[in-house]
This record gives C-alpha cells, structure tokens and sequence, in this order.
C-alpha cells in the first residue's frame, strides 16, 4: 500500500522519502508544462514512459510516446495559442518500489491566437492523477495521466480529431 516502503527508521524516515519523492515528481511535472506553454510540448513525449498513456475521458486516450509527440505535434500544426498550465495541490507518495502515485488539480487557461486575450478564467479545472515508473538509472517517468474534468468553460481543450485520439 502507499506509504509503506520504507520500513526502518519508522515514521520520520517514510516521511522524508515521500517528500523527496513530492519534491522530484512535483518539478518534473512544473518542468514538463514549461516545456508544454513555452516549447509548444516538441519534448513532452520524452517525459512518459515508452508506453506512457495520456487520457481524457471521455474521448480522448494516446498511447505511447509516438502518439503522444503526434498530439503536441498536431497542437503546433494548428498555429498560435497561448496556454498556461497551473498546478495546484500536489500530493505523491510510493505505489511500490519503483511505483509512484500523484494527485494534483490542473487550472488550464488557454486560447487561440497571441496574447493579450481578453478574460482570465480557465477553460477546465481538472483532478489528475498520474502514475510513475522509476526507470534505469532512477529517472521517474510518467506511465499514465489521467484527467478527470471537475468544471469546463466555452472555449474547448485542444485534442486531436478521430481516429488519432482513440489511438486506433
């Protein structure tokens, strides 16, 4: 179960090592939507697993890194947006050895064009849980993202049309 992993040193040891974990997942999360808002997300792909997963339901599933870079690539093909990924809330803890698990809400605020845009609210709030692999060499990539909606504006999220985002 999470939080079990660290079995000597009792409490305080587990504590330190999920906060290092939080510490380690939380920037590599802040870094990869940098890469995502000021890189239009050319390298987000390199931040999952081989056979990474990004999914939001009810429509929307890449798998892989190769549809993953297809979707930012698609996102840049498109032409101008201006997006700003906020995170919030960030919790982690160990699902195993070199298993993690997080938690965090994502605020998107984004529209087609180049700023300024009128209006300041996001376009979704989403619950989003991802899992973690530790790979060789002890780099912790994301094995699948899952976004859960809480609340969605007029203007839509960007996603790719059919057959690409169902991955078939």
């Amino acid at each position: 179960s999470t939080g079990d992993v660290v079995q000597e040193g009792g409490k305080a040891a587990k504590m330190e090592d999920r906060t290092e974990l939080t510490q380690a997942l939380e920037m590599q999360l802040r870094d990869y939507w940098h890469e995502v808002d000021f890189n239009w997300g050319r390298n987000a792909h390199l931040f999952y697993t081989e056979d990474g997963v990004f999914e939001a339901p009810p429509d929307t599933l890449y798998s892989g890194r190769e549809q993953i870079a297809a979707f930012y690539q698609y996102r840049i093909d498109r032409g101008d947006r201006t997006a700003l990924h906020i995170v919030s809330n960030f919790r982690a803890d160990h699902d195993g050895r070199d298993e993690a698990i997080a938690t965090w809400y994502l605020q998107l605020v984004a529209a087609d064009g180049l700023p300024p845009h009128e209006g300041t609210s996001p376009i979704m709030i989403a619950l989003v849980t991802d899992r973690h692999r530790r790979e060789t060499g002890g780099r912790w990539l994301c094995r699948h993202r899952q976004f859960k909606a809480l609340f969605k504006a007029g203007i839509p999220v960007t996603k790719m049309p059919t057959p690409q985002a169902r991955g078939t």
